[in-house]
């Protein structure tokens, strides 16, 4: 299936609410096969709609990320704790990533 940028832009914008790839297919109205094989090429690396998805995500993390250092530059003590357990368990997923392809 070819993909034009309006759908791999729509990827990337509902990836970055965290948005399922199931919900997504949803909401760009894709049903049946074009809806499977979307699902399919999103969780096949080094396809487009996979790095648009997975592009999302980084941004959507970014985001959170950006605001909680605000917030606790800004003094927010439970902002500070939870950016930090957030870049912990990034840290651990990118091991695994690295490691063992997870």
């Amino acid at each position: 299936m070819i993909y034009d940028e309006t759908i791999l832009r729509k990827i990337t914008n509902f990836s970055a609410l965290q948005y399922s790839p199931e919900r997504i297919c949803f909401l760009i109205g894709l049903t049946g096969q074009e809806s499977d094989q979307l699902l399919m090429d999103i969780q096949t690396p080094d396809t487009e709609p996979n790095r648009a998805y997975r592009r999302g995500i980084a941004v959507g993390d970014y985001n959170i990320d950006a605001s909680l250092m605000k917030a606790s530059e800004a003094g927010d003590v439970m902002a500070e704790s939870t950016l930090r357990e957030r870049q912990d368990k990034r840290k651990i997923e990118d091991l695994k990533r690295e490691l063992f392809g997870l």
